[in-house]
């Protein structure tokens, strides 16, 4: 028998989607999207759509919602566990933007859950998903608490400039239009100079490089280099060799030669000669 679906999803499918987000451990449904995509080879965004889709059809259909057998603490954790409403959304703002003794926005959010982590990640997410999708909300509850002379973080950075209603600036107000400038200022110098420190560093790293790579080019240079002349030297001492060799050879050649034309046997041919030139002569003749 073919198995049912629902929106295009197999019954099955979507049940165990519903029941990674039941079983999941505090971690944004993001994590929870995402980790389901890939063990089931879907989009993460395909896979959000998908179980906002079916939630909210399971919230309207309580025959839809019977069908996936869930336990009535099951279903409450399904709805409730990832929505605020309105109000609550204003109490987080009214928690998190305030610049208590400058705490960062993980601090205010674990302060605000009671240093329960789980709920430190919910608030925490909430918080950037208000940042991003609510601006004017945020906005909103930022001019409330300026007015009230609460130095507040500003999310936004420059893009935003939060006006008080009244026309007076209060003391506060200062306060905390001074206090963001310096930690802009800051803030700006700190980057400038992380840049400098990385151009820097990128360009001593190159330079280093090429040294280096100078370096082992003139090294394998000498090393040629040395061998050549290694080679040069044991030439130049047989050809030394062999000149003197040779120069003794010629030495010894001359002294023989000279020896030869003082001996007796020498004369002996050479009156031997003579004779027989004469002899040609009277025969000639």
């Amino acid at each position: 028998m073919k198995e049912e679906k629902i929106f295009g999803w197999s019954f099955s499918l979507a049940k165990s989607l519903i029941m990674s987000v039941l079983q999941n451990d505090g971690k944004p449904l993001t994590f929870v999207f995402k980790k389901f995509a890939l063990e089931n080879s879907r989009a993460t965004h395909s896979v959000r759509n998908y179980y906002y889709k079916l939630e909210q059809s399971l919230k309207a259909d309580k025959k839809l919602l019977s069908r996936f057998n869930l336990s009535k603490k099951e279903v409450e954790k399904l709805f409730n566990s990832h929505h605020f409403s309105s109000v609550t959304e204003k109490e987080l703002l009214y928690k998190i933007l305030p610049l208590e003794n400058q705490k960062s926005v993980r601090s205010a959010c674990l302060k605000l859950a009671k240093n329960d982590t789980n709920l430190m990640v919910r608030y925490q997410n909430k918080y950037r998903n208000l940042i991003k999708n609510k601006k004017a909300e945020v906005i909103k509850v930022m001019e409330e608490l300026t007015d009230k002379g609460i130095q507040t973080r500003n999310p936004y950075g420059n893009n935003i400039v939060v006006m008080q209603k009244k026309h007076e600036i209060t003391e506060g107000q200062l306060k905390s239009i001074f206090m963001g400038l310096v930690r802009l200022i800051k803030e700006h110098a700190t980057e400038e100079a992380e840049q400098s420190i990385k151009t820097e560093m990128q360009f001593a790293n190159n330079t280093l490089q090429a040294t280096l790579i100078d370096l082992r080019r003139k090294q394998l240079l000498i090393e040629e280099l040395k061998r050549e002349n290694d080679k040069l030297k044991k030439s130049f001492s047989v050809a030394k060799e062999n000149l003197a060799k040779s120069q003794s050879q010629n030495l010894s050649n001359m002294l023989e030669i000279q020896s030869l034309v003082s001996s007796k046997k020498m004369q002996d041919l050479k009156n031997f000669i003579e004779n027989l030139v004469k002899i040609e002569q009277k025969s000639n003749s």
